[in-house]
């Protein structure tokens, strides 16, 4: 787990965020609620990761819900850095929940979905890095602030951009 937060902390240093102190207890739903996009499965990185061979694996955990592993390391540890990653949307604006294992700070990380196209290779997103999220005491909170703030630019850090590098069908074998 302590090698996944060490991804979050480059992640919250490549976005400008300082900290941790943007991860909300509750994501925007309570529970996965968003059907997932099948063409999603596989392997991703994120292209602003200064190690060019560390990525992600999303697989199918059920019909609104992935699983996400971070191989760091070069790709070559498999931790136990995993777990649910879903979507949520807010007048048609997507978000990601992924989540954030640091003990002392539990919860989600929200990413905006800038630009992805069902189906493609690429997927730009920016961390919600409110400082507010933190203190939110129920997902409607945390909803009802995203809404009032879905185009406050302020609110959203640096765009990062992520690349499919591996596509699985639904079945997890290899397209």
């Amino acid at each position: 787990m302590f090698r996944l937060l060490i991804f979050f902390v480059t992640l919250f240093d490549i976005s400008g965020i300082n900290g941790i102190k943007n991860v909300t207890r509750f994501g925007i739903d309570e529970k996965p609620i968003m059907r997932i996009d099948d063409h999603m499965l596989g392997i991703w990185m994120l292209d602003q990761d200064t190690n060019k061979h560390d990525y992600f694996i999303l697989e199918k955990e059920n019909d609104n819900s992935f699983v996400a592993t971070y191989m760091n390391r070069g790709g070559t540890n498999r931790g136990w850095e995993h777990g649910t990653v879903y979507f949520s949307d807010i007048d048609g604006t997507k978000f990601i929940h992924f989540p954030n294992w640091n003990n002392e700070h539990r919860g989600w990380m929200l990413l905006r979905v800038n630009n992805y196209t069902p189906g493609s290779w690429d997927l730009s997103a920016s961390v919600v890095m409110d400082p507010n999220l933190c203190n939110m005491k129920s997902s409607a909170e945390v909803r009802a602030y995203l809404k009032k703030n879905l185009h406050n630019a302020n609110i959203y850090g640096k765009e990062l951009t992520f690349s499919q590098k591996f596509v699985f069908d639904s079945w997890g074998s290899s397209k």
